[in-house]
């Protein structure tokens, strides 16, 4: 029997494309890729794990690409994370029908402080959705290292086995898995949703 639902934030309950994120300022595909590098970069997991600033990793990005000083700071800036993550309405709503059915929902994301702001922001009494929630960049664990989704578990008191990880990513699956964690890779809410209560009602 499922008992509590856990949901990744980027591409789950918000909408991520960075490529679309980077069209939208108009930067050519060979920029592009350039910057897109910037998040896949060791700096970037720092920052997620908070080991870093958003300072600092600014400073980092603008030492890597001088000459595009102007245009990694509008990348940067938390006012243009609408852009990136604007919220999926369908999962929101979803998230309060689950709760409403009696169903613990929790939040486990590799998150950096700036897009915790803009959550705040973007979404209604956002942290108070869920009954249980784990930033990676205030805990200095990331998804993929695995170690995170046994802390999980041990913080909140849930058993794997009647917990259902919700993500977009199959290696951040792949390590919920390992701890016996029940998994669902989420694309689109307008088919997922449902994919969720099919493995939810399939376990009763």
């Amino acid at each position: 029997m499922i008992k509590n639902i856990v949901f990744d934030n980027g591409g789950v309950i918000v909408k991520y494309s960075f490529e679309t994120y980077l069209d939208w300022f108009n930067f050519d595909k060979p920029l592009q890729q350039k910057f897109n590098e910037l998040f896949k970069s060791s700096q970037w997991v720092q920052l997620s794990k908070g080991e870093i600033t958003s300072k600092e990793f600014e400073e980092y990005a603008v030492s890597v690409f001088p000459q595009y000083e102007k245009e990694v700071k509008a990348i940067l800036d938390v006012e243009n994370l609408k852009y990136l993550i604007p919220p999926y309405q369908q999962t929101l709503d979803y998230i309060d029908s689950l709760r409403d059915r009696g169903y613990k929902v929790f939040l486990l994301s590799d998150i950096v402080e700036d897009t915790i702001t803009y959550m705040k922001q973007a979404v209604d009494n956002w942290e108070d959705m869920f009954d249980g929630i784990v930033y990676s960049c205030r805990v200095g664990m990331v998804k993929k290292e695995g170690k995170v989704f046994d802390y999980l578990l041990k913080t909140f008191g849930l058993v794997a086995e009647e917990t259902l990880f919700v993500d977009d990513t199959v290696r951040n699956l792949q390590e919920a898995e390992k701890y016996g964690i029940k998994t669902l890779r989420f694309l689109d809410p307008e088919k997922d949703i449902s994919r969720i209560d099919k493995v939810i009602n399939d376990a009763q």
